[in-house]
């Protein structure tokens, strides 16, 4: 199985047997198969099975010790998101296992396809059909488009918009693999 390298800050060791303390407390984690604390630096590296260990297990477990491990701010762009049910999907993707962010990712990706074939139709849409309704074919075949002709396709091309990106609701999220 593969395993982790971990790397996390803790506050509040003093001396070499908080070291020890510490590194004992890790190692009696389930499915931690190595735990080593550096004073100095004050870090802990920690080799984990993430299939089996989640992040907060270490956490939690440094904390039962009596230090403190001090959240580490992460930003992520994330462009393309029009509504609540996007910055929903985004938030439920997104833990404290790294797995999420892998998820994350994919959802952005799925999402910039969509933006890009709306806008690709969109700009068909408009590039052709906007003369035509403006009277560019009149002189050369004769041809004007009907103005309510017209405002169907208009009203057909966003129905088109927004039909392809109600597909990101079938993006499912992969659940976790059981122990």
């Amino acid at each position: 199985m593969e395993t982790i390298r971990l790397e996390l800050p803790v506050r509040g060791m003093t001396c070499a047997s908080c070291v020890s303390r510490v590194e004992k407390g890790l190692e009696g984690v389930p499915r931690v198969d190595e735990a080593s604390v550096h004073l100095a630096s004050e870090r802990a590296i920690v080799t984990y099975h993430p299939e089996q260990v989640v992040i907060a297990q270490i956490v939690t477990a440094i904390h039962d010790l009596g230090y403190e491990v001090p959240p580490r701010t992460l930003t992520l762009s994330v462009r393309g998101m029009t509504c609540a049910s996007c910055v929903a999907k985004v938030e439920q993707v997104i833990t404290d296992d790294r797995r999420g962010v892998g998820m994350a990712i994919a959802l952005s990706k799925r999402t910039m396809r969509t933006m890009k074939q709306n806008f690709f139709w969109a700009f068909i849409y408009n590039s052709v059909l906007i003369p035509v309704a403006a009277g560019a074919l009149y002189p050369i075949a004769g041809w004007l488009l009907n103005p309510m002709l017209a405002g169907a396709a208009m009203a057909l091309s966003s129905v088109s918009v927004v039909t392809n990106s109600l597909r990101l609701r079938r993006f499912r999220i992969l659940a976790a693999k059981e122990e």
